[in-house]
């Protein structure tokens, strides 16, 4: 960087409509460097503004050019870091090092792994200031030879960041993968459920915990992170607020994969019979406890939640196969998207896109006032009555027993009520006060005549 090529002008800026104008010091200088590739001296010229010249004089202004010129020519006289250092260690060493802190547990393992699976066989041992554009995109090719356009998409995107950090730290001078562009590679296979095989399988689940699991997961179109961090006091009856995560046995109190994760979801009709039984078996329904706790606990005698994999291979996969039904469609990810295919028949792509929370919410604050739409919630009730196969009879026949559940429930309540006509006026009071009928309580206004 040479001073002498710097100079300093007086640049008018003006702006339209009747704003007074407002001149400005403007000062331009020019960056010397040498190309890597030709070994030739090349020069860009780079412009700053410096003030504006009420407040600046032209020497003060020169001043303020020289400090910035002083400031760019120390940064580029710093000695590099050493270009021959291996991929894998800068890897292992600064580039996961340095982003465990912020990312989430399962971003962190899923970058490791796809970088030690895909990357580092290739690349690990060759110095990263000697990797080249062309070794790159051969590796993406590679790649897209055998794997899906989302493992090749996953890689390409890590790889770019990697060596963009690796410039940053000034290990190389330029990033190889900027201008690689994707190849061409296999669509992703989106496998859906069929209808028929979803119903016998939900129906054929016994244990009241399974079935009220796998109800919310496939109903409620519940990422397996957040239905497996569910508590009790996220569950409101008609529907259920996502608040908190859990992966691979840890518990992440109010956070979500995105905000707009954050949201009210709506629970089906239909499947709330099932987990109002598990509820009721359920040792610990406080407001903090899991919806699905894992049978052992924690060091501390605390309630751990359970872990995906384990739960679907020890449970779901066999029962499966039982049924002839072929294992690896069952799994949360493939049932929420039979349940958002199966909606787009009973409602907008509004509606679906409403359901599977993928609209953006203003604030985290609008969530407990939010009000989910009727169209989402009949939506919702007549994709879930068409998977499970219940029609308008079996519909009713569902409502008269979770009526019946209630009248039950205001028994309970009640001991000295006998008359059933007493149990339906009671329920008529509770319908038009609005109470959930799982609070068991009532919250009637009785004055004296």
């Amino acid at each position: 960087m040479d001073s002498r090529k710097c100079q300093t002008a007086r640049v008018p800026r003006q702006s339209r409509g009747t704003f007074p104008v407002v001149k400005q010091w403007a000062g331009r200088y020019r960056v010397y460097f040498r190309d890597n590739q030709s070994g030739e001296e090349r020069s860009t010229q780079k412009s700053v503004a410096l003030g504006k010249k009420s407040e600046l004089t032209k020497f003060q202004a020169q001043e303020r050019l020289r400090a910035i010129i002083e400031r760019e020519t120390n940064e580029r006289k710093k000695v590099p870091l050493d270009p021959r250092v291996s991929f894998r260690w800068y890897v292992e060493n600064r580039y996961l090092v340095n982003h465990r802190s912020s990312w989430r547990p399962a971003t962190l393992h899923s970058t490791t792994s796809h970088v030690q699976l895909y990357v580092l066989p290739t690349l690990g041992s060759r110095p990263i200031g000697e990797i080249e554009r062309h070794e790159c995109s051969l590796l993406l090719e590679k790649l897209a030879l055998r794997y899906s356009k989302s493992v090749v998409s996953y890689c390409k995107v890590r790889m770019k960041s990697i060596f963009e950090e690796a410039v940053d730290d000034g290990h190389i001078a330029r990033n190889p993968m900027r201008k690689i562009k994707m190849p061409l590679t296999r669509e992703v296979k989106k496998p859906v459920l069929p209808k028929a095989e979803a119903r016998r399988f939900l129906f054929a689940l016994t244990d009241p915990k399974h079935r009220a699991l796998m109800a919310i997961g496939s109903f409620c179109a519940i990422r397996t992170s957040e239905v497996f961090g569910l508590t009790w006091g996220a569950y409101a009856g008609s529907a259920i607020l996502v608040k908190s995560t859990a992966w691979e046995g840890q518990f992440f109190e109010d956070r979500t994969k995105t905000n707009s994760s954050r949201a009210l979801v709506t629970v089906p009709e239909d499947i709330r019979p099932w987990i109002e039984a598990w509820r009721r078996l359920c040792k610990d329904t406080s407001a903090d406890a899991l919806m699905f706790p894992a049978t052992r606990r924690g060091r501390n005698k605390q309630q751990i939640p359970m872990r995906p994999r384990n739960f679907l291979q020890d449970y779901m996969k066999p029962l499966a196969e039982e049924l002839k039904i072929d294992p690896a469609l069952i799994t949360f990810q493939i049932l929420r998207r039979t349940f958002g295919t199966t909606m787009q028949k009973h409602g907008t792509l509004k509606d679906v896109q409403a359901h599977l929370r993928h609209a953006s919410i203003t604030t985290t604050g609008d969530i407990y006032v939010q009000e989910i739409p009727e169209s989402v919630r009949a939506a919702v009730n007549a994709t879930t009555r068409e998977i499970l196969g219940i029609g308008e009879k079996d519909a009713e026949m569902s409502s008269q027993t979770q009526s019946s559940e209630v009248e039950n429930q205001l028994f309970r309540i009640v001991p000295e009520l006998e008359d059933l006509s007493d149990a339906k006026l009671l329920k008529e009071l509770v319908d038009a006060e609005g109470i959930e009928p799982s609070t068991c309580r009532l919250r009637v206004e009785c004055s004296a005549s």
